[in-house]
């Protein structure tokens, strides 16, 4: 996936980021959160792949902050934000969709017989418990210690992903791993 940035001061915004990127769910994805968790989107062309962003700066990586007390404190404010149920379910792509083609990749190499049959248990397993449980929500699918951040006129956030998927709240537990 392509992505480019550039820094910008609007006279209506303020600092600002113009990103054009070719992830069809991220100005999708922004807007559900409203500018809560992630930057506020001002204006997007999803069509053409191009937003107007709220630029906000410093932060600081969860990862830097000294106190293992205030690590936990922002990663546990952003995790309850986080999962909330889109809009239009219809427009994401779900965590089964990956889980399927990662099994069908593995099962089209000829030489990946064992982790094919793996991933076949895995996506069994995966589709036994999405049947199961149910409610879908967004999945921010690369959460960790380098996209987390604290902003001092914001508070707790985290940087989206280019992997946003729709997910049953027993995926939610994959970002921790």
């Amino acid at each position: 996936m392509m992505c480019c940035i550039e820094y910008y001061t609007s006279e209506r915004y303020g600092p600002c980021v113009l990103k054009h990127s070719d992830n069809p769910y991220e100005s999708k994805t922004l807007r559900e959160y409203s500018g809560t968790r992630f930057c506020e989107v001002y204006e997007a062309d999803s069509a053409n792949g191009t937003m107007l962003l709220e630029r906000i700066t410093p932060g600081t990586e969860l990862k830097d902050i000294p106190a293992l007390d205030e690590r936990l404190a922002v990663f546990c404010d952003v995790w309850r934000g986080l999962h909330i149920s889109p809009a239009d379910k219809a427009a994401y792509r779900t965590y089964m969709d990956l889980v399927s083609g990662i099994t069908a990749y593995m099962c089209g190499c000829g030489d990946h017989q064992i982790l094919c049959e793996k991933m076949a248990k895995a996506e069994r397993i995966c589709r036994a418990l999405c049947e199961k449980y149910t409610g879908e929500m967004l999945l921010h699918g690369d959460l960790h210690h380098h996209n987390i951040f604290y902003w001092a006129n914001k508070g707790a956030g985290a940087l989206l992903t280019r992997r946003a998927w729709l997910a049953t709240r027993y995926s939610t537990s994959r970002v921790l791993s």
